[in-house]
């Protein structure tokens, strides 16, 4: 089993933090993700955690973004965004 505390530092995918941490318990049998901390400034932020937890139902980052993050393609730059509520 593996318990992550201040679990809200694991939003950011390319933090080597977050890389190491979700590494260590993709190996483990159990894992709790416990914080104090208010997490969601966007939805796209939980994303790391959510995964983390529950890799099997939560394995399409594409379907997870459309459905609760208002993704889409800016008409102006072409890139797509994800990062609405």
């Amino acid at each position: 089993m593996v318990i992550c505390d201040e679990a809200h530092m694991m939003k950011n995918p390319d933090a080597k933090r977050t890389q190491i941490a979700t590494n260590l318990c993709d190996t483990a049998g159990y894992v709790a993700l416990l914080t104090g901390s208010p997490i969601v400034n966007r939805p796209y932020e939980l994303w790391n955690l959510i995964n983390t937890l529950n890799p099997v139902y939560w394995q399409n980052w594409y379907d997870f973004v459309m459905r609760y993050c208002n993704a889409k393609t800016n008409p102006y730059t072409g890139r797509f965004e994800y990062k609405g509520a």
